[in-house]
């Protein structure tokens, strides 16, 4: 019910007061569209109603004036006072909308008044609830004059290209209701700006800049819409930032807010930096880009992108759950990939300070082009293909899950070390392992070599030490998978030409060679290949050839391509006892043939039923020379019942 309600009008009673003519032109021209067609109660004696446009025009005419009476002045000021009342909570929670009509005297946002910068001919309130609107064209560098509270900011549909500012260096706080740019132009905030609670800065329809201070007050600010956001100055405070929606957020400064970090959708563009206390997070649909510093940690999970240009760094770790990295930069501190895959894109360079650790989940290459630059430690379960490169001057590859496979199939650089402490490594290309100083394989890992012909994967300088581990050809059908080439020795008739493809073969526990040509000594189904060492140094330990299949006799050797082929380029007639082909004839023992120019190959020494006569003592002799060292060495070894006592 109106205050007013219960008011009977007698005409011989209304007096106009000398204040409600000054102000009643004001009063009813705001209020016309509200009240516009009510009426008051009905006269008591008259029996009349009158509506407020006669109420108004009567008070302004002489005529009526001097006959209403003092009960009808109350009306009048419950009448003003509601109305006042109603305008000042009234611009509390409406939208007061900055038309820039008093810009030409100034374009302060106290300038309010009839002929002031605001509609409603008043300044926002400055209390924390007022819901500020900038729209038009008029007044376009609005001057915040004073420390000023509101709860939200907007730019309207249509609005022009603002520059809001202090030349003060007053502050604006929001509240809760954030700000908002429904124009399509680039809105500017160069304020000094402080959060009062949690909120969202929303470039939805076009950009939003901040050129000044942002305090966030310990509140999360989220960044959202479709178009872009950027802010110069510094984020400080123990809030946080969500990046959310399609639009980019440019962060220029050297921030200082230690909450978390969270890019969740678009993409978060950093050219400054970041403090260390936030974790930065990237998440499935979002992506990290620019070429700042964070100096914190990071995490990427699931498609998430890290896509920094030269010079980007994460001083401190990252943590991988998968993701894709598709830029430069560097990790300063650990990068573990613990699940999923992680991606390393076409012309990318990872560069690990501290070891990139993949604990489970794969690693993938889009392409050759695709670098890792450190120390990478293959520790998962799973087995991944990898066809970009491994670089770095003295870093190293390592292989530890009994699990895991590793399979290179790029040209990999880097100089350091490569031991296969568990699971296997399988050097699938030209120039796999091509620069490595040396390769050691521990007892329970496996070094393969794969794809058909002689690749040159591995550095022939590069010796490899078995230390209980096993080295061999990959089972590829029917393919050829040699490292080197050997001539041929046919009955004493030496033809073709010999060339190293392995360093030295060194050992320092009992371990395997695997020819994987079938299961089993002979089989004859699944291949072949050719090994051609620099040298042999056995350390008094047993080398077991496994899966070997070749028509190569004591007087006849084998050729590339139809047999499987051990050759040193050295003599190896003082460690015959040294290899066993486990499965083989006459207990497994070896002999060499003499190829070209220092070239020797091992073969197994057949059963005595199958040799030459002219073979047949001289065989002999060598049998008896090299069951004698085996036992002496080893009397456990499954030769031991053919030692003569």
């Amino acid at each position: 019910m109106l205050p007013w309600a219960g008011c009977v009008f007698r005409r011989q009673a209304f007096r106009l007061l000398a204040f409600i003519r000054a102000v009643s032109a004001a009063v009813f021209s705001q209020t016309a569209t509200l009240f516009r067609g009510s009426r008051l109660p009905k006269h008591s004696q008259s029996g009349k109603t009158y509506s407020y446009e006669e109420i108004h025009r009567r008070s302004l005419d002489t005529d009526y004036g001097p006959a209403w009476s003092a009960q009808y002045r109350g009306c009048i000021y419950k009448f003003v006072v509601f109305f006042l009342a109603l305008n000042f909570f009234g611009q509390s929670i409406r939208a007061q909308t900055w038309n820039g009509a008093g810009s030409l005297l100034n374009s302060k946002w106290s300038n309010g008044g009839a002929l002031g910068n605001w509609s409603g001919a008043a300044a926002p309130a400055n209390n924390g609830t007022a819901n500020v609107a900038f729209g038009g064209s008029q007044g376009l560098t609005p001057d915040m004059d004073a420390n000023w509270s509101i709860n939200s900011l907007a730019f309207n549909s249509g609005a022009g290209v603002f520059v809001l500012g202090s030349t003060g260096g007053f502050t604006l706080t929001i509240q809760g209701g954030g700000i908002t740019n429904n124009s399509t132009n680039t809105e500017t905030i160069n304020n000094a700006v402080t959060l009062g609670a949690a909120q969202t800065w929303s470039a939805t329809a076009g950009n939003l800049a901040f050129g000044g201070s942002i305090a966030n007050g310990g509140f999360l600010l989220t960044i959202s819409g479709s178009s872009n956001t950027s802010a110069t100055g510094v984020i400080s405070g123990t809030g946080g930032l969500t990046k959310s929606g399609a639009g980019t957020l440019t962060l220029s400064g050297a921030n200082t807010y230690t909450g978390t970090t969270s890019i969740s959708a678009g993409t978060l563009t950093l050219n400054g930096s970041i403090a260390s206390g936030s974790t930065v997070s990237v998440a499935t649909a979002g992506t990290l880009n620019g070429t700042g510093t964070i100096n914190g940690n990071a995490t990427l999970t699931g498609n998430g992108i890290i896509n920094f240009g030269s010079g980007a760094t994460i001083a401190g770790t990252l943590g991988v759950t998968g993701g894709n990295w598709n830029g430069a930069g560097s990790v300063t501190g650990l990068a573990t990939s613990s699940s999923g895959a992680f991606t390393i894109g076409s012309g990318a360079n990872l560069t690990v300070n501290g070891n990139l650790n993949v604990t489970g989940g794969t690693i993938v290459a889009v392409d050759s082009t695709s670098t890792i630059t450190g120390n990478v430690n293959y520790m998962s379960s799973s087995s991944s293909t990898y066809q970009g490169v491994i670089a770095g001057t003295s870093k190293t590859l390592t292989v530890n899950n009994s699990a895991g496979n590793l399979t290179l199939t790029g040209a990999n650089t880097f100089t350091g070390s490569t031991t296969v402490s568990a699971g296997t490594l399988n050097a699938g290309a030209t120039n796999a392992l091509r620069s490595t100083s040396g390769i050691t394989v521990n007892s329970g890992g496996t070094l393969l070599i794969s794809g058909n012909g002689n690749l040159d994967r591995i550095n022939n300088s590069a010796g490899i030490t078995l230390a209980g581990g096993a080295f061999g050809r990959a089972s590829n059908g029917t393919n050829t998978v040699s490292e080197g080439v050997g001539a041929t020795n046919m009955g004493g008739t030496v033809s073709g030409t010999s060339s190293v493809g392995l360093g030295a073969l060194t050992l320092t526990a009992t371990s395997t060679l695997d020819f994987q040509s079938g299961t089993g000594f002979n089989a004859n189904t699944g291949g072949v290949g050719t090994l051609v060492f620099s040298s042999f140094v056995p350390n008094g330990h047993v080398l077991d050839m496994i899966n070997y299949s070749s028509t190569a006799t004591p007087s006849n050797s084998g050729t590339d391509g139809i047999n499987d082929r051990l050759i040193f380029n050295q003599d190896e007639s003082a460690n015959l006892a040294d290899f066993v082909f486990v499965g083989g004839p006459a207990g497994g023992l070896a002999r060499e043939i003499m190829l070209d120019s220092g070239f020797f190959e091992i073969v197994p020494i057949p059963e005595a039923g199958t040799w030459v006569a002219g073979d047949l003592a001289l065989m002999s002799v060598l049998y008896t020379q090299q069951t004698l060292s085996v036992c002496a060495r080893d009397k456990t070894r499954h030769l031991a019942a053919q030692c003569v006592r």
